[in-house]
């Protein structure tokens, strides 16, 4: 039988090994530690500031319709730049799609998809980051 801190030297071992990753809970807004499965927006829309949230509530579905969520911290993200480039925002939560614009992402489920918002017309929508998932905002036409 091993004794505790040899399996805890085992089990940490494994995860600097990379061959086992311990289960990670949302890190909503917080500091994604470094063994945490944490979303992730790259804005490479080509000259527009995209909108983050580092908070999401259970109770917003998968999708939150209007121009600012309830809950904070949010900020814009400028093009080129990355959402765990910022403190907070390390674990980003969700992104919106802006009214009366097109938003082209690429990588929301499944992964390497490209998947377009059309707000033509319509009020804006905040669409949720699941762990784990990295989206890049590929272009934005208003």
């Amino acid at each position: 039988m091993i004794n505790r801190s040899v399996s805890r030297f085992l089990v940490a071992a494994a995860v600097a090994a990379g061959t086992l990753v311990p289960a990670a809970p949302a890190y909503a807004g917080s500091d994604c530690p470094w063994y945490a499965v944490c979303g992730d927006v790259y804005n490479r829309s080509g000259g527009h500031q995209i909108r983050i949230a580092g908070c999401w509530s259970d109770s917003y579905g998968s999708r939150y319709y209007a121009d600012e969520l309830p809950c904070n911290p949010e900020m814009e993200l400028a093009n080129g730049r990355d959402s765990d480039d910022y403190s907070g925002f390390e674990d980003t939560d969700a992104f919106r799609a802006y009214k009366g614009c097109v938003t082209k992402v690429v990588g929301t489920a499944p992964q390497g998809m490209t998947t377009t918002y059309d707000r033509r017309g319509l009020g804006s929508m905040w669409i949720k980051i699941n762990d784990a998932q990295d989206v890049t905002v590929k272009s934005i036409t208003c």
